[in-house]
């Protein structure tokens, strides 16, 4: 099982001991692409024409 699908189990199941990289590679993995980021609040775009 890979990392990844392994960290989505953990927030499936209702984990709150997530570091924030951990979620960073996962929603990129997902498609997302960090569009703007300000502080410490980040907007993220997903556009469902990616492979």
């Amino acid at each position: 099982m890979s990392k990844k699908r392994k960290l989505l189990q953990k927030l499936l199941r209702g984990s709150k001991n997530v570091r924030f990289d951990e979620l960073l590679a996962l929603a990129l993995g997902f498609g997302f692409t960090l569009d703007r980021a300000s502080g410490s609040h980040h907007c993220w775009r997903w556009s469902s024409n990616t492979a």
